[in-house]
């Protein structure tokens, strides 16, 4: 029986484990025939399958994430232990398989009381394209950052958060009441980091910023067609609009 113990806990310790950020390495492994071009200047964690929670799960700095088998991609679906700052590598290896982190699942790390939870700072990867349906609704989260070249994110993902900073990629969706109620937003700014978002289009839902009393800055570094609705922006009075041609979708 003790035998049986240690066994357990030797799994459960291995599952828990992740080693420090490395770049995509060429050593002659049978698991390097998998990784491309693109993936040399990947910024790539290290994690041990974690098969003692869930076949189908890795735990990694903290943070919990989901494994898609059949097209080698991942999701980050919460935290483990507390964590408050948040940088997402852009690839998991897990026993020698790349996993390209594409997404945040809905509810991950959504709360109903802000001070029981913090995200000092959340950073996305470079394959992230969504982040899912009040996914950070009701933390403390204060600056979101993410390097994609699109993302999709979704209603209400950062509903009631303390957030004062936003910055995306030219190519965006932002879902109804995605960052309302957030009175410490000041500058929402969209950047041209790939030719496939150059001058494209950012859309915005209903009430997506509304009662956001502090925001003045919404801007972007290339000419951009801005989708919103009439009530995109209620009870939000001070925006300066800069680098975007406004299309009232209603």
């Amino acid at each position: 029986m003790r035998k049986n113990v240690k066994a357990i806990i030797a799994a459960l310790s291995a599952s828990i484990m992740c080693a420090v950020p490395v770049a995509a390495s060429f050593a002659s492994t049978a698991a390097t025939t998998s990784i491309t071009a693109e993936a040399a200047s990947d910024i790539i964690y290290d994690a041990q399958h974690a098969g003692v929670v869930k076949p189908s799960q890795v735990i990694c700095y903290s943070l919990v994430y989901d494994l898609n088998e059949s097209n080698k991609t991942a999701s980050l679906n919460g935290r483990y232990n507390p964590v408050r700052d948040i940088t997402l590598p852009d690839q998991l290896r897990v026993n020698g398989v790349l996993y390209k982190i594409t997404s945040v699942k809905n509810d991950a790390f959504k709360t109903t009381n802000v001070s029981q939870y913090t995200v000092n700072n959340f950073k996305g990867g470079k394959y992230l394209e969504t982040i899912g349906a009040r996914a950070f609704q009701g933390t403390v989260v204060r600056k979101v950052e993410v390097t994609s070249k699109k993302i999709t994110i979704g209603d209400d993902a950062f509903r009631n958060t303390s957030v004062g900073t936003v910055i995306l990629p030219g190519r965006a969706t932002i879902g109804d009441r995605a960052f309302k109620d957030n009175r410490w937003l000041e500058k929402v700014q969209f950047v041209y980091n790939d030719s496939t978002n150059y001058n494209s289009s950012v859309s915005l839902g209903s009430n997506a910023f509304e009662n956001d009393p502090a925001l003045t800055n919404f801007n972007s570094q290339n000419r951009r067609v801005l989708n919103l609705h009439r009530n995109t922006f209620a009870n939000t009075n001070n925006v300066y609009f800069s680098g975007f041609s406004l299309y009232y979708v209603d």
